[in-house]
């Protein structure tokens, strides 16, 4: 039987003061990748990290057996990335000592529990003690979906319910880093909701009563010239209640930012606009709405939009965001040195530092400066073990600067690196063949 309205408002006060309690309890964060699902599957990568984002674990694990190829088409992980790395036996001394007894906050806590209680037992060890959090099961009970065909509240993936508050993963996911990563700031952000001013059924409902009041009052005065009794009954009723709407305004922008988010998960671009250009005429300092406004004319290439979004943004909170995005689109419009003013004023400690040198290093390989471009995409992922869109941007520009300054065999060692991991990317194949070819030759 579904819940009412007052019930799902309830869950939704206690999901949000559970996750609460648990970051009191300085707690640690985990994930594991693993060879599949099943009563006999076994751990391959594991990772933990406190609630500052540092990591205090991370380990690749050789398996017992084969990974199937439906798992590594899943986290990529392969016989060739486990074949040197120590087996589970070899690192659980240093995960108990790390684990035993503390608070561990996971995203389906119960399939990681159940991963490590099963690897452990394949060499017969243990399970320690602790105490599990499960913050999907919070975030569920926060979300309030209703699935009727199992009894309960539905289950989200972690990339979904992370991208309902517009929280992004930095690396590909599927991999234990980067999953834990998401954990922590989706339980952070889940505790951070501020009860008060939710966006919950109750608060949707009080609204579409509340626009009843006005017109109470109008009716009222309107009825009072036929009815003095009935007029002015419904007037003292209206103006009672009248206050009430004064609040409306910070909900009804919370109720609009909330329909937003949903259509941009649907993929619904042009609602998805159209909402958040409403909510920023109500007004014009909800930082939120610009962002995702800046964000989506970004990824729809109409940059001259994009900056115009983002020049509006007067705050500190995401002032290296905006930055980022305005010096990319000036790029794309080549507006070259803008660009790299822009990026200069982002510090070299900020989480954007990695896109900042990378861009940097592009701008100024466009600009001519062939030396600065090399040294700032040095700085840039370009050795990351598992290959993303900014290391091969990086490597790719590193490759072109190199052959500009006629470093010929640090060119194909770059472009090499791209075609491996990318055998589409631009024409990083072209450049390699003609490369190795005079090499050759």
């Amino acid at each position: 039987m579904p819940p009412t309205k007052e019930q799902d408002w309830q869950n939704k006060v206690r999901a949000v003061k559970q996750v609460q309690k648990w970051l009191d309890q300085d707690p640690l964060f985990l994930d594991t990748e693993t060879t599949g699902y099943g009563q006999t599957d076994e751990i391959i990568e594991i990772a933990v990290m406190d609630l500052q984002g540092q990591v205090v674990f991370y380990s690749l694990v050789k398996p017992t057996k084969p990974i199937p190829h439906t798992s590594i088409a899943i986290h990529g992980i392969t016989e060739d990335d486990v074949k040197d790395a120590p087996k589970w036996i070899e690192i659980y001394d240093t995960l108990v000592e790390l684990l035993k007894n503390r608070t561990i906050i996971a995203y389906n806590a119960v399939f990681d529990w159940r991963l490590i209680e099963q690897t452990s037992a394949k060499y017969g060890l243990e399970m320690f003690a602790a105490e599990w959090k499960c913050v999907m099961n919070a975030y569920s009970f926060y979300k309030g979906d209703w699935n009727s065909k199992f009894g309960n509240y539905k289950w989200y993936k972690l990339k979904d319910a992370a991208s309902s508050f517009g929280i992004r993963p930095k690396d590909p996911l599927h991999r234990s880093l980067a999953d834990t990563h998401l954990t922590l700031e989706l339980t952070k952000k889940l505790a951070s909701i501020d009860l008060d001013t939710d966006l919950s059924l109750q608060a949707y409902d009080r609204e579409k009563v509340e626009f009843v009041f006005p017109y109470v009052v109008v009716l009222g005065l309107i009825v009072m010239l036929f009815s003095l009794n009935v007029g002015w009954l419904l007037t003292v009723a209206g103006l009672i209640f009248f206050p009430i709407e004064i609040r409306l305004p910070k909900k009804r922008q919370k109720l609009l930012f909330n329909q937003a988010l949903q259509e941009i998960e649907q993929k619904k671009w042009p609602n998805a606009v159209k909402t958040l250009e409403k909510l920023l005429s109500l007004n014009e300092d909800n930082d939120n709405a610009r962002l995702l406004l800046t964000q989506i004319y970004f990824e729809k290439q109409e940059y001259e939009k994009s900056l115009a979004f983002a020049n509006g943004y007067k705050g500190d909170k995401y002032r290296d965001t905006f930055l980022y995005i305005s010096a990319v689109s000036l790029y794309n419009i080549k507006r070259y040195q803008e660009a790299l003013d822009l990026l200069k004023l982002i510090p070299d400690d900020a989480d954007l530092r990695e896109n900042k040198f990378i861009w940097q290093g592009i701008i100024l390989y466009e600009l001519g400066d062939y030396d600065a471009s090399i040294k700032a995409l040095r700085k840039g992922p370009v050795r990351r073990r598992i290959p993303d869109d900014s290391m091969l941007r990086a490597k790719y520009y590193l490759a072109k600067a190199y052959l500009k300054k006629g470093n010929k065999k640090q060119a194909i060692t770059q472009f090499r690196g791209v075609y491996q991991a990318d055998v589409n990317y631009k024409d990083a194949a072209r450049y390699l063949w003609e490369l190795e070819e005079k090499v050759v030759s």
